[in-house]
């Protein structure tokens, strides 16, 4: 997608990835290349219903704590909050971006 006709060049690409952090393979090396090219990562790290989570892959993901999200709530913390301040990271200006998930608890 990232590469696909109608992607603009002049316009940081933006993935959110949504995961419960169970990867059963290297999440790190994929991450490192999507991040090279650019792109930034933010990372919802979502416990599942086992009540497990694995926060190192969520945060090899985004490569910066700031930029990570864990909700320890499972799928019934998705709040009204944490999608506004998601949708203020996706689709804000990204010169005003300021580190809008320090201090969250979900």
């Amino acid at each position: 997608m990232l590469t696909a006709p109608g992607n603009r060049p002049d316009v940081q690409d933006l993935v959110l990835v949504v995961t419960d952090g169970i990867s059963k393979d290297d999440v790190a090396t994929p991450a490192t290349m999507l991040r090279a090219t650019g792109t930034n990562v933010v990372a919802l790290g979502i416990v599942n219903q086992k009540g497990s989570l694995k926060e190192e892959d969520i945060i090899d993901i985004a490569d910066d704590p700031e930029k990570t999200v864990l909700l320890d709530t499972g799928f019934e913390g998705l709040s009204t909050e944490l999608v506004e301040v998601i949708l203020k990271q996706v689709c804000g200006n990204p010169c005003e971006r300021e580190n809008q998930y320090s201090g969250l608890a979900f």
